[in-house]
């Protein structure tokens, strides 16, 4: 365990729950449970079966994570343009670097392109990148 000690202002550091930091970080890394201790790696359920995706009020939103940090809007739009009308597309970007963050929400209108979205692109190659394909918004 961490010894506590004093800082130059007074107060006091170090690990209140008895364990160094190389124990806090053991274990199964990325799997964490839901309500129903069913195991989710990420944001993507180990067993498909229990996800049952949701619309928003517009269309079916699909996450798309792993996007290159320069890739422009007009490159994740012609990738997912072939699964069907593409409603709406959203590349966040940093404020300091104005590159990508690194995911898009791209918007479908019929759940059907949507689905054929994620299975024809999950694990696909853009820009040099794999890219993560799932929905966005799900029910358990």
């Amino acid at each position: 365990m961490e010894e506590e000690r004093d800082s130059r202002d007074g107060r006091k550091h170090g690990r209140r729950d008895g364990h160094s930091r190389e124990e806090r970080y053991l274990g199964p890394k990325g799997d964490f449970t839901n309500s129903k201790n069913e195991v989710v790696v990420g944001s993507r359920y180990k067993n498909k079966s229990i996800v049952t995706p949701c619309p928003s009020v517009e269309g079916w939103i699909l996450i798309v994570n792993g996007i290159h940090e320069e890739a422009p809007e007009d490159t994740v739009l012609e990738a997912f343009e072939p699964f069907g009308e593409v409603h709406g597309l959203h590349l966040n970007l940093d404020r300091r670097t104005g590159y990508a963050k690194g995911y898009a929400l791209v918007e479908f209108k019929e759940k059907e392109a949507a689905a054929r979205a994620i299975q024809e692109m999950d694990g696909s190659q853009l820009l040099g990148r794999t890219i993560l394909v799932d929905w966005a918004f799900i029910k358990q």
